[in-house]
């Protein structure tokens, strides 16, 4: 691992050289946006990582988050029901986990 200055403000980046993973250049095409963009494959059933150059895109986040139904009051209400320990009042347990510090 090693870093290396930014272009003109002097301020550095880390470049992480993952054993196990290659980069490769993936084109990127949504509606008119066309691109050519770094993708870090990792090896080892790990996600892969996308480079910084991906933060450059403009996805329509609305669209892609849209829940679409017919009666969208039920499917709140089913997904309240069925984490109703997640949506609870107040402060929850964290059960079976040990944690190193």
């Amino acid at each position: 691992m090693g870093s290396t200055p930014d272009n003109k403000s002097g301020s550095k980046h880390v470049h992480m050289q993952e054993k196990n993973s290659s980069t490769r250049k993936l084109w990127f095409q949504n509606r008119s946006q066309q691109k050519k963009l770094n993708a870090h494959i990792v090896k080892g059933g790990r996600p892969n990582l996308l480079g910084r150059d991906w933060l450059e895109i403009r996805l329509d986040w609305e669209t892609i988050f849209q829940i679409a139904s017919d009666n969208p009051q039920s499917v709140l209400q089913e997904v309240l029901s069925k984490y109703q320990d997640v949506f609870a009042e107040g402060l929850g347990t964290l059960k079976g986990v040990k944690a190193k510090i």
